[in-house]
């Protein structure tokens, strides 16, 4: 699956919005053990695919050493490709696949 592969199921997503300590990590928690929801940080999600030493990984590095945002096609696309994972074990889960 490529980084940018447009994905064609629909899915209900919830934002999480705050500073730094404002206790989103807290709150995602509880959204998913009360309500079974999927937790992604576009946060954590950047610093997995830093430690990747890619070439996503060196613009990724390039853009916060230069105190930049990274851009929002990157995010997303991380985003979308996680989810996508994702999605795929679910449904691989559920007709008994692993």
């Amino acid at each position: 699956m490529s980084l940018f592969h447009l994905d064609t199921r629909t899915y209900e997503v919830v934002f999480v919005l705050g500073g730094p300590g404002a206790g989103k990590g807290t709150q995602c928690s509880l959204l998913v053990e009360r309500y079974g929801l999927i937790h992604l940080s576009a946060g954590d999600l950047l610093r997995e695919e830093r430690k990747r030493g890619t070439e996503l990984a060196s613009m990724i590095n390039t853009y916060i050493k230069e105190g930049k945002i990274v851009p929002a096609e990157v995010t997303v696309g991380l985003l979308r490709y996680e989810e996508g994972g994702r999605a795929d074990r679910r449904e691989g889960e559920r007709e008994g696949r692993k």
